[in-house]
């Protein structure tokens, strides 16, 4: 198998690839002058948005984004950090575990997982490795290894489609669908919307069901 076998919906390659890391990005790290301003900079919004068709108005808010920092930057802050529980949980355990709490087993089995790939982290803070960033960050890295001949395509192609199916698609949609509901600026609003877009491409390319687990959040 190489990269041209890999069925392709909406989003080619490299657009896929692109997309990963915006999310990552955008997910995981608080956000900065710095980040927001490379992101208009790219234009890579509006792109992503004709590519996808995502229905928000957004063509006139996604201009001049450091203009709404301080209300990105709080709604970041209410949406994955909180104080108390986030409006929209960014850890797995969190919908998967009855009790709704952290590093429970389905984070435990992701970090076997992890292992067993030969995957570590070089975190600069303290955070469960459940967190969708993180798990975003991780099928970035293997998507970018499968460009590459002279690896072991199918062990990659077959390891992105065990982390959707086993560990990240079962709670994902919800979280998109409170990312989308909870947010308070435009700017999450899409980054909810092209989590949810993104991950159903990935779902066509990698051959996957619809996938049915009981959630508790």
């Amino acid at each position: 198998m190489n990269k041209n076998q890999i069925k392709q919906n909406k989003l080619d390659y490299s657009d896929i690839e692109i997309t990963l890391k915006l999310l990552y990005q955008a997910l995981y790290f608080e956000p900065t002058s710095l980040l927001l301003s490379e992101i208009e900079d790219s234009g890579i919004l509006l792109y992503l948005q004709n590519k996808l068709n995502i229905r928000l108005s957004l063509q006139n808010k996604l201009i001049n984004l450091n203009n709404d920092i301080d209300n990105i930057q709080l709604d970041h802050l209410s949406l994955f950090v909180g104080l108390g529980m986030p409006l929209a949980p960014p850890w797995g355990s969190i919908y998967l575990n009855e009790e709704n709490l952290l590093l429970r087993e389905s984070t435990y089995q992701w970090l076997d997982f992890l292992e067993q790939q030969h995957f570590q982290f070089n975190l600069t803070e303290q955070q469960p490795y459940d967190h969708i960033g993180l798990m975003i960050s991780v099928i970035s890295t293997l998507w970018y290894k499968l460009k590459d001949d002279n690896l072991n395509i199918d062990f990659y192609y077959h390891s992105i489609r065990t982390i959707l199916s086993q560990y990240l698609l079962p709670w994902s949609e919800r979280f998109c669908h409170l990312v989308i509901e909870k947010s308070q600026t435009y700017f999450y609003k899409y980054i909810g919307n092209l989590l949810y877009q993104t991950l159903n491409e990935l779902k066509v390319i990698f051959n996957i069901d619809d996938i049915e687990k009981k959630l508790f959040y």
